[in-house]
């Protein structure tokens, strides 16, 4: 499953440096194949399993911030019971989560939570 495992992370860099083309001057391939490693292990932590899900996941860990998961109302999303993962993922971009909360977690973004998970994951009050 390793070569699977390597292959998606290939994948996901590839797609993230389409998006953001400057990031290659920001980090190099191999910093970047830990975030997406990181990303994907903190996406399975939230019992997202799915390659969609984990990579909508990560997507909005470089889109947003690594530590988005701070936030409370993000946080509750990612948590509820009664909802499958990908339930859950569109629930984020729902009334349930306002503008105004994603913007406060581009601007607590958090550079040590690429190296650190547990920090990222840390509520903010």
């Amino acid at each position: 499953m390793r070569g699977g495992e390597d292959r998606f992370v290939e994948h996901l860099v590839g797609h993230i440096k389409s998006e953001d083309p400057e990031i290659s001057t920001e980090y190099t391939d191999d910093e970047l194949r830990n975030m997406v490693r990181l990303g994907i292990r903190k996406s399975e932590g939230y019992g997202f399993k799915l390659s969609a899900d984990q990579s909508a996941f990560v997507a909005i860990m470089f889109e947003v911030a690594p530590n988005f998961d701070s936030q409370p109302e993000i946080r509750s999303v990612l948590e509820e019971n009664g909802l499958t993962p990908s339930a859950r993922l569109e629930k984020l971009w729902s009334e349930a989560v306002p503008d105004s909360v994603w913007d406060k977690a581009s601007e607590e973004y958090d550079e040590s939570a690429w190296e650190n998970p547990a920090r990222s994951t840390e509520v903010k009050s």
